[in-house]
């Protein structure tokens, strides 16, 4: 298990960017299971970042994009 964890991340440090990755990803201790509902985590963030021409959540506050806390501006 802890040589997946370790392939997991280093695949995921490499394939994506830290502020589109799912809580899955960021926690990977937490034994959350890894699927497809990632990719549409993924493809929120993307949408939000095309609409308001800014990140869903501060580079530096990785626990907010665990929770998935974001605002939505006015």
């Amino acid at each position: 298990m802890a040589y997946q964890r370790v392939q997991i991340d280093s695949e995921s440090e490499t394939t994506t960017e830290q502020l589109f990755r799912a809580p899955e990803l960021l926690d990977l201790f937490s034994d959350f299971p890894i699927s497809e509902k990632m990719d549409i985590f993924s493809l929120g963030c993307i949408l939000y970042h095309c609409l308001f021409f800014k990140s869903a959540f501060d580079s530096d506050l990785k626990l907010d994009q665990m929770n998935a806390r974001y605002t939505l501006p006015t």
